[in-house]
């Protein structure tokens, strides 16, 4: 191997390698650009290169050039799709196209479809920095490590959306829980304060009636009929009082 082409290789694979390291350390989808704006300029020559990504309801384009690099994203429109198209060419399509200032360049396109996500990279390259052949194995490496991050990144987004949605859901339940708790607790204490309102209301005149069917068997009948039946009576209607109390306490709770 010469020298000239074992500093070109060399070169290639170090920026191969600092691309992917770059990309596996991000976070975030907008990085890319700047990944891509520092690395593909040792991969290969470009007058511009764009990599425009699709999946699900969403898009991804990343714009790399001499003058600007850009990264823009939203939904998918049919314009879009239109311009993506169905096929699947790995070989890229070659076409001679006027940049803005009228000079001619060399565009070439690459179209890689998954079913469930598209990928489509446009670059262009001019005479005085053609782009080389030898150089197309770079340009699919470098949609894998996109494309792999992108859909990283997507898995990632997805994951915590669904964590974020279980975690609201948990809050609604603890409060669900709380507030359950809370009116249990509120059911328990009137519970508690009926119950004791029973035991004062109701105990009172039953024990008189209880104490005075005890005396009836130690008496004559005439002497518990004139002495102890009128005091029998009136513990009688006391008891019977205070089961109407108990009842509209009753009534007040529910």
């Amino acid at each position: 191997m010469k020298i000239d082409e074992f500093i070109y290789y060399k070169v290639q694979f170090e920026a191969i390698n600092r691309l992917s390291v770059q990309l596996a350390a991000i976070n975030e989808k907008i990085k890319i650009v700047e990944v891509l704006g520092q690395q593909l300029k040792y991969l290969f020559n470009f007058y511009s290169f764009e990599y425009l990504f699709i999946h699900g309801n969403e898009y991804n384009l990343y714009s790399i050039s001499n003058q600007e690099n850009n990264y823009t994203t939203g939904p998918i429109s049919e314009d879009l799709l239109a311009m993506m198209g169905d096929g699947v060419y790995e070989v890229p399509s070659l076409n001679s196209v006027l940049d803005e200032n009228g000079n001619i360049v060399e565009e070439r396109k690459w179209l890689f479809n998954t079913g469930s996500n598209k990928s489509l990279i446009t670059l262009k390259s001019v005479e005085t920095n053609p782009f080389s052949i030898k150089s197309i194995p770079l340009v699919k490496l470098v949609h894998e490590l996109i494309s792999a991050k992108l859909l990283n990144l997507g898995l990632l987004a997805e994951l915590g959306k669904k964590n974020g949605e279980i975690t609201k859901l948990n809050r609604e339940q603890e409060e669900v829980i709380r507030q359950r708790t809370s009116s249990l607790k509120q059911s328990n204490q009137k519970l508690k304060e009926l119950i004791q309102f029973n035991s004062h209301e109701i105990r009172e005149p039953l024990s008189r009636i209880l104490s005075l069917t005890v005396v009836k068997g130690d008496v004559d009948s005439g002497t518990f009929d004139e002495v102890f039946w009128p005091e029998l009576m009136t513990a009688v209607r006391d008891l019977d009082y205070s089961l109407k109390a108990v009842l509209e306490k009753v009534d007040e709770q529910v």
